[in-house]
């Protein structure tokens, strides 16, 4: 995979040349900011999702803890 940041797209816009029957520069400029956005969401809800999925796993791993302990005390109850 490619590491393309939203900084990398928006510098992207003076890098492309002008043709007499090429694409309207406006429209790319204003295709490169909406992608350049986009990215940007994508990184902040990437973050996000990784910080509650950390959130859980240490919420499974205190859960995990707890049921060995029950588990251990049930063991020793019935001997």
């Amino acid at each position: 995979m490619i590491d393309l940041t939203p900084l990398d797209v928006r510098k992207k816009r003076g890098d492309f040349g002008k043709v007499l029957r090429g694409y309207d520069a406006q429209e790319v400029d204003t295709f490169l900011d909406l992608v350049a956005e986009r990215m940007e969401e994508l990184v902040k809800e990437t973050l996000a999702q990784r910080e509650h999925l950390e959130r859980l796993q240490s919420q499974v791993d205190v859960l995990s803890g707890r049921e060995r302990a029950i588990q251990e005390a049930l063991v020793t109850a019935q001997s």
